[in-house]
């Protein structure tokens, strides 16, 4: 009776330490959060490749996402269009509008 007590400590000393060192349980956990994360950051990147190929797709067959591209990317305007640039004589750090509406005034 003696020897299984010693047995018994042993045994439960054992399957501590193999559940807490290094190669354990807790590193095993860390290795399935850290894949998880993984996971999840793949399926993101995975949606942004389809949807950049979808706008490949469009910006070599549609003319109209092709103009909207050179519109807004490049600045470029049709030959019928006018571009009307105001200048600003304030800085462009203020807001454009101020809250007790004093900006109404000028």
């Amino acid at each position: 009776m003696r020897y299984l007590k010693y047995i018994i400590l042993i045994s439960t000393l054992a399957l501590a330490i193999t559940f807490l060192n290094d190669n354990g349980m807790i590193a095993l956990t860390e290795l399935q959060d850290k894949s998880a994360t993984l996971a999840r950051e793949n399926h993101d990147l995975q949606m942004d490749i389809e949807s950049l190929e979808r706008t490949v797709g469009k910006l070599r067959t549609d003319p109209r996402t092709i103009e909207l591209a050179a519109n807004r990317k490049l600045g470029m305007i049709r030959h019928d269009e006018t571009i009307y640039v105001f200048k600003s004589h304030e800085k462009k750090h203020n807001k454009p509008w101020d809250l007790d509406g004093s900006h109404l005034a000028n």
